[in-house]
C-alpha cells in the first residue's frame, strides 16, 4: 500500500517557479465550480496513453484519465490531478496538484515535464473516431484511447454514511442486508468499512498489547472552543473551509489535539467512542520503526549490519544483503509491486500468505509473513532509491523480534503501553501462525495514540521518566533521508519539511499521528475515507494541521 500520497501543488511550486504566467492564466480561466460542466462532455470516463512526444526514459507511456470534472495523469510514479471544464474546444484547467513520492531521477524529470505540459493546455481536439486526443498548449500532446470507463462511484457523504445510522451488524442476528463478512470482503467495502475499522478483531484473529496493571494517567484537558472555526485554504485550490468542515469532508471518526500534553480538542463520530479502538493501518509501520530505532540506540541492532546477520532465513531473499538502516528507511531494492489493479502484482501473493483463511487444497505458496518475506527477490541495488513497500515493515518486525527476543506486540507492551498510563489495551491482527502484522495491523484507542505521540514529541520522556532512549527519538525527529526532497522518511516516519519540523505516522483512509515540535502539538486522527489513498484527504488535512499549529502558537 502506497501510503505516501502527500499533496504538492504544481501551481504553488513547479508552475509558479518555472512558469508563473502560465499558472496564473490557468487559475484565472478556471471556472468557479468544475461541477458545472456540459452534459455532452466527450472526455468523461475516458483513459488515454501518450504517443507523442516520446519519453524515451520511461518503460511505460504516460497515461491520462478523465472523470466528468477531474483529470488524473501519471508517468508511473506520482499522481497528477486537478479539475477541468470544457467549452467548445477550449479546456480550462484548475492549477494542477501532484503527490510527491520520490523515485529514480529520470522518472521524476519526465514527470515534471509531463505535469508542466498538461498545466499549459488550453484546447483539445478529438479525432472523428474518438480514438485520438490532441491537447494543445505550450507543447502539443497526442494520446490514443486505451479504454472508456464508467463514471466514478459517487460516495455517500460522511453524515449519510454514518455507520450507526446505517445499522451495520445491529440485532441478534443482524438482518441479512446489514451483515458484514471477512471471508467475502464485504466488511471492508465502503460504507461498511466505517463500522469495521472500529471492530477489526471481530473479523480476524488478533494478539493483545497489554496496558498492564498500572493506574490510568488521565490527560489534562483545557478545550479550546476556537479551533472549530479556524479557517484555512486547501492545497487543491478549493475555497476556504473551517476546521470543523474539514472533519466531515475527510470522514473523520475521531480526532484529538494535544498542546503541551493537554487535550485542547477531542471529537468522535460514527462508530468510534473514547472506549473503543480503531484500525491504525500503516501508522503501524511507524510504531515498528520506533521499536527498531530504540533497539539501534540501545545497541541491540546494528544499523550497518545486514539483515541476514540477524535472520539467516532471509539470506537468499532480497533482504539478505540489505542493511538494517536500509530496511528502516525503505531504501531496499525489492521486486515487489503493490499495484492492486494488477492481478499479477506481488502484493497478492504476499497478502495470500498472510491471510488467515484456509488455503485451497492445491495451494503451494508461502504461509505467514515470515515465509512470504523469504520469497521476495531483489531488483537493483539497495540504498539507491526510496521505495515505500510494506514488506520492509514486516522484515523490521522480524528483526525487532530476533534482536529483542520478543514479538512486536510483547515489546511494545513492555516498553510503551504498560509504562505511560494507557487507558486501553491495544492489539494487532496476526497471520495464520500468530505473527503480528507489523506493516499495518495495529489497533488502539484515540487517546492512547495521542499519549504515544506525546511520548515521541518529548524525546521519550513521560512525567519526568525516560521511557525510551532520547537518542532514538531524536533520530526519528531528524528526518534526514538522502533519497527524498521536501518530504522525507526516516525510521518509518514521514517528515513534512515544513518550517516547524513537523513529522507524522500515516495510514490509508486518513489515519495519522501528526507531531509539530515547534508548536508543541500532537494531532491524532482516525478516519474511514472511502478512498484509501491519502491524496483524497491530504489537501484538506495538512493545511488544517498547520492552521491549528499557528493558532496554538499565537496563544502562547
Amino acid at each position: 500500500m502506497r501510503t505516501y500520497q502527500t499533496i504538492w501543488c504544481y501551481a504553488a511550486f513547479s508552475l509558479v517557479l518555472l512558469n508563473a504566467p502560465l499558472a496564473a492564466r490557468a487559475a484565472e480561466t478556471a471556472p468557479a465550480s468544475t461541477r458545472q460542466i456540459a452534459a455532452d462532455n466527450a472526455l468523461a470516463g475516458t483513459e488515454w496513453e501518450l504517443t507523442a512526444p516520446a519519453y524515451i526514459s520511461l518503460e511505460k507511456r504516460p497515461v491520462l484519465k478523465f472523470t466528468d470534472t477531474r483529470l488524473n495523469a501519471s508517468v508511473g510514479l506520482n499522481s497528477i490531478f486537478g479539475g477541468y471544464a470544457l467549452k467548445g474546444n477550449t479546456i480550462s484547467l484548475q492549477p494542477l496538484g501532484s503527490t510527491r513520492m520520490a523515485g529514480p531521477e529520470s522518472l521524476m524529470n519526465a514527470e515534471d515535464r509531463y505535469g508542466k505540459a498538461l498545466g499549459s493546455v488550453r484546447s483539445f481536439e478529438l479525432s472523428a473516431d474518438r480514438q485520438q486526443l490532441t491537447l494543445r498548449g505550450e507543447q502539443t500532446l497526442v494520446f490514443r484511447m486505451t479504454s472508456t470507463s464508467p463514471q466514478p462511484q459517487q460516495f455517500l457523504s460522511a453524515r449519510d454514511s454514518d455507520p450507526i445510522k446505517m445499522g451495520w451488524m445491529q440485532g441478534f442476528p443482524p438482518p441479512p442486508d446489514k451483515r458484514l463478512n471477512f471471508a467475502d470482503g464485504s466488511f471492508f467495502q465502503f460504507p461498511a468499512l466505517r463500522w469495521s475499522v472500529v471492530h477489526m478483531r471481530e473479523f480476524m484473529p488478533t494478539v493483545n498489547v497489554s496496558r498492564g496493571l498500572r493506574v490510568l494517567a488521565p490527560l489534562p484537558r483545557r478545550l479550546d472552543s476556537h479551533i472549530d472555526s479556524i479557517r484555512f485554504r486547501p492545497l487543491n485550490g478549493a475555497p476556504e473551509m473551517t476546521w470543523e468542515e474539514s472533519l466531515w469532508h475527510n470522514y473523520t471518526d475521531g480526532i484529538l489535539v494535544l498542546h503541551r500534553g493537554r487535550i485542547v480538542y477531542e471529537k468522535y463520530f460514527g462508530a468510534l467512542a473514547p472506549d473503543k479502538q480503531h484500525a491504525a493501518m500503516s501508522v503501524t509501520k511507524s510504531l515498528t520503526g520506533t521499536l527498531g530505532a530504540v533497539l539501534v540506540a540501545e545497541g541491540k541492532l546494528d544499523e550497518n549490519k545486514t539483515v541476514a546477520a540477524y535472520i539467516p532465513e532471509l539470506k537468499d531473499s532480497a533482504f539478505g544483503d540489505a542493511t538494517v538502516r536500509q530496511v528502516l528507511d525503505m531504501t531496499t531494492a525489492l521486486q515487489f509491486s503493490e499495484e492492486y489493479a494488477n492481478p499479477k502484482a506481488e502484493i497478492w501473493k504476499y497478502s495470500g500468505a498472510g491471510n488467515v483463511l484456509p488455503k485451497p487444497k492445491d495451494y503451494q505458496g508461502p504461509v505467514g509473513y515470515y515465509a512470504a518475506l523469504q520469497t521476495i527477490q531483489k531488483a537493483g541495488a539497495h540504498g539507491e532509491a526510496f521505495g515505500y513497500k510494506t514488506p520492509n515493515a514486516d522484515a523490521l518486525g522480524w528483526l525487532v523480534a530476533r534482536a529483542s527476543g520478543q514479538s512486536v506486540d510483547e515489546l511494545l507492551a513492555e516498553r510503551v503501553w504498560s509504562k505511560i498510563g494507557m487507558e486501553q489495551d491495544a492489539y494487532y491482527s496476526v497471520d495464520a501462525l500468530g505473527v503480528p502484522f507489523a506493516g499495518g495491523g495495529f489497533n488502539a484507542g484515540l487517546r492512547d495514540m495521542a499519549r504515544f505521540g506525546e511520548l515521541v514529541r518529548n524525546k521519550g520522556r513521560w512525567k519526568g521518566q525516560q521511557i525510551l532512549p532520547a537518542q532514538a527519538m531524536e533520530e526519528i525527529a531528524r528526518g534526514d533521508h538522502p533519497e527524498l526532497k521536501g518530504w522525507s522518511y526516516r525510521d518509518m516516519w514521514w517528515h513534512t519539511g515544513n518550517a516547524n519540523g513537523a513529522f507524522a505516522a500515516r495510514g490509508v483512509h486518513g489515519q495519522t499521528i501528526y507531531i509539530d515540535p515547534k508548536a508543541e502539538m500532537v494531532i491524532v486522527r482516525f478516519a474511514s475515507h472511502p478512498i484509501a489513498a491519502n491524496s483524497a484527504n491530504d489537501a484538506t488535512s495538512l493545511p488544517a494541521y498547520e492552521a491549528v499549529a499557528r493558532h496554538l502558537m499565537k496563544g502562547k
